[in-house]
């Protein structure tokens, strides 16, 4: 075999030195055949790292939550975590799943938690581990609830200075007692109420998780009372609240207590999420939010606060007959 010039570097010139040597001795071998014996490099298997997606948390409760995670796997013997911490805390609880996954397709996953702390926001994130390594996904949160009412509505719970508010608008049908409060959808049967009643906003029932009830002058006087521990506020309440507002927030005090976009137009930034809620007389009117207080303001009204797109008004004087949201505040 003549020898070829190689116009190249010494340590190609070596790599091709050597496979011309080894198919010389391969032509040279038994068989009786002078065809060189072909070379297959080896193949080398490409491990993908896992993909890892946590989802919103499910069945949240007072105690209680289920974390929903999705993941592919992208290998044999994948092992999965679910990691969890109080959103105050810096240190990560970490619950391993028992069975060891495998294969390319998406795979499902759940965790169910008990024995949370009430009305507590909680960090969530998943570890996914394979050959290639460890992929750890975002994070998302939930916030466990702090009361329930007769119905087994959930509440969360705010505290503003030194008040503590459910976060949400009642939604009850009962007393804390038992008694039913009448659900009143005739227009003319509600104006003439004298007794305890309630509606859903535009009588949809659709309406009672987001915007909760709303009830008359007798619901909301009643000394039966809806949450034990916690009672309707009084107006000098709501204007300690407005009051704590205005100093921590200034002239954007109105704001900061309703709901941001796209519910409402402010920026929650006190946390109380007032949406518009609407209220009801003869008929419904769904430009504002309204909320009853326990104070009364004559013999034949009650009395309540206003947050009106462009402001806000407290102890303004409604009659008994119109129908309004209701905040607690604990005692």
């Amino acid at each position: 075999m003549k020898a070829r010039f190689f116009n190249g570097d010494l340590a190609t010139y070596m790599v091709v030195l050597a496979l011309m040597l080894v198919i010389s001795l391969n032509s040279c071998s038994g068989g009786g055949s002078d065809d060189p014996v072909p070379i297959v490099p080896p193949v080398v298997p490409t491990v993908m790292p896992p993909v890892a997606v946590i989802k919103p948390a499910i069945n949240v409760g007072l105690n209680s939550a289920t974390l929903v995670a999705k993941f592919i796997p992208n290998g044999d013997n994948v092992t999965v975590s679910f990691e969890y911490k109080t959103k105050e805390s810096t240190d990560w609880v970490t619950n391993t799943l028992p069975t060891k996954y495998s294969g390319k397709d998406s795979i499902k996953v759940t965790l169910d938690l008990s024995n949370l702390t009430l009305n507590t926001e909680y960090n969530v994130r998943i570890k996914v581990v394979n050959k290639a390594g460890t992929v750890t996904s975002d994070v998302t949160s939930f916030k466990t609830y702090g009361v329930t009412d007769y119905d087994g509505n959930m509440y969360h719970l705010v505290t503003i200075g030194t008040q503590t508010w459910l976060q949400e608008n009642l939604k009850t049908t009962h007393f804390a007692n038992g008694d039913l409060i009448p659900n009143v959808t005739d227009n003319a049967a509600w104006v003439a109420l004298t007794t305890p009643g309630y509606c859903y906003y535009d009588n949809d029932p659709k309406n009672g998780p987001i915007r909760g009830c709303l009830y008359n002058f007798y619901v909301a006087f009643d000394s039966r009372g809806f949450i034990k521990g916690y009672h309707v506020a009084t107006a000098d309440e709501w204007e300690t609240l407005s009051r704590y507002n205005e100093s921590a927030y200034g002239n954007d005090v109105w704001g900061s207590l309703r709901a941001a976009p796209p519910i409402w137009n402010g920026n929650n930034k006190s946390g109380f999420s007032v949406l518009k809620s609407g209220w009801r007389d003869d008929t419904f009117v769904n430009q504002h939010a309204c909320f009853w207080t326990s104070t009364p303001y004559g013999p034949n009204s009650g009395e309540d606060i206003w947050f009106w797109d462009r402001g806000g008004d407290v102890g303004a004087c409604s009659g008994r007959m119109v129908g309004e949201a209701i905040r607690l505040i604990k005692n």
